[in-house]
């Protein structure tokens, strides 16, 4: 509800609200989006398009339901967009980076579960690295993450079967 109180103040003008949404999804949207792309500093500006998207489309939605679908499917097209450029590769080895990945996955993670999960998906094709963070890390329903995706609520049940299943095999 409070995020549905927020979007419906931010509709109506109030740009603080705008602000407080930002704050809300910021960290999650970044962490998300390194998921793809191994920048914190290109997740940045990814996240900062999504936003700015989401204020150009506000009219579209009714309310706030769909948000964060709405801000992970455009972050991850752009991610995915850009995930073999050398701009997205420039930060692999970097040190700084390497630390503001750390950063942000302490500020995301909230509990041990969520860190092992994430520390188990390395390896892991991207759809269900993403089917599983949506699932397990950001806590969408099913028919968010098919919002995501674009596929419906069934195929999601399938990848969260078979990512699960891949995720298990991973661990052992």
């Amino acid at each position: 509800m409070y995020i549905e109180s927020l979007f419906e103040r931010f509709k109506n003008g109030d740009m603080y609200a705008f602000d407080d949404l930002i704050v809300e999804y910021k960290n999650n949207l970044i962490f998300f989006i390194t998921r793809f792309i191994n920048s914190v500093p290109l997740a940045e500006n990814i996240a900062k398009e999504a936003f700015v998207e989401l204020y150009r489309n506000r009219n579209k939605f009714e309310d706030g339901s769909h948000i964060k679908a709405y801000l992970c499917a455009y972050a991850r097209y752009r991610a995915l967009s850009l995930k073999d450029t050398p701009a997205a590769r420039a930060n692999d080895n970097d040190p700084i980076n390497a630390n503001d990945l750390i950063e942000l996955e302490n500020m995301v993670l909230t509990s041990d579960e969520q860190k092992f999960i994430v520390d188990s998906m390395k390896g892991l094709d991207d759809t269900y690295k993403t089917v599983l963070h949506l699932v397990y890390i950001e806590e969408m329903p099913y028919v968010e993450v098919g919002r995501v995706l674009r596929v419906d609520k069934e195929r999601v049940k399938d990848l969260v079967a078979k990512a699960k299943t891949a995720l298990k095999n991973n661990i052992q």
